[in-house]
């Protein structure tokens, strides 16, 4: 699969709400956790939501897009477990980098 159905999966999941999109504009106080090859994982404040998450940033390359959507649907099968750390949805920069948003059930 190329870069653009990856992306394409990734709107169309969105737009038949099977992954949720949150406005980066909701997310505040970002402070770098640790970062790799995939990019970075970022402890934020959810302001809508009340609550910390951490946001998981990817770079867009083929490999990472094909991992995230890769990883979307695997957490969705899990996603009724109280010990999966849940997928809340995703977000994206301005920069086109796709952030996923991830907190443990409480």
């Amino acid at each position: 699969m190329s870069n653009k159905k990856y992306i394409e999966w990734l709107e169309k999941s969105i737009a038949n709400k099977y992954v949720n999109h949150f406005e980066y504009s909701e997310f505040q106080d970002f402070q770098l956790i640790g970062n790799g090859a995939f990019g970075e994982v970022m402890h934020a404040y959810w302001k809508n939501q009340g609550c910390d998450v951490a946001l998981k940033s990817f770079n867009n390359n083929k490999t990472t897009l094909k991992n995230i959507v890769k990883e979307i649907k695997l957490h969705k099968e899990v996603d009724f477990h109280s010990n999966i750390i849940r997928i809340f949805g995703i977000t994206s920069e301005e920069t086109g980098k796709f952030l996923e948003i991830s907190c443990k059930n409480s």
